[in-house]
């Protein structure tokens, strides 16, 4: 996908539950290696969408507009989004932090990307006591 956007550092718009821990981690090097910013969004099309039964733009292109609201970044999420250059969470966006598995690599990960360690939990958690961290972040909360 990214290389169908030839020399243009478009940003990445994510909206997602989560996923692989280790393919976050990949991810989120490939994206610091394109040098990619990333926003917690969703996209609203106009116009046919690409899920519409025999919709197919001339161009290949849907137009939309990207939207934090509604929009979400849970599990796995957060690790990706780390990678982005800059990164990019409106107000009505939500992302959800939860203690994570390979403690070791993701710390040298985090660090990697220069993001604040305590964003994320410690991985010890009691699981018949799980609870998703839910956070509204602030204007800058992870880019240091």
């Amino acid at each position: 996908m990214l290389d169908t956007v030839g020399g243009r550092r478009l940003p990445l718009i994510v909206s997602s539950p989560g996923g692989d821990l280790l393919s976050a981690l990949a991810m989120g090097r490939l994206i610091r290696d394109r040098k990619l910013d990333v926003a917690i969004a969703r996209t609203d099309f106009t116009g046919c969408k690409p899920q519409d039964k025999g919709c197919a733009p001339p161009d290949g292109f849907y137009p939309g507009v990207a939207t934090d609201s509604g929009a979400g970044c849970d599990a796995a999420c957060p690790i990706m989004l780390a990678g982005g250059v800059r990164r990019f969470v409106g107000p009505d966006a939500v992302v959800s932090v939860q203690p994570l598995a390979f403690a070791e690599r993701v710390r040298s990960y985090l660090a990697e990307m220069s993001v604040r360690q305590h964003l994320f939990p410690p991985v010890q958690f009691d699981f018949a006591d799980f609870r998703l961290l839910r956070l509204r972040l602030e204007p800058g909360t992870m880019l240091t």
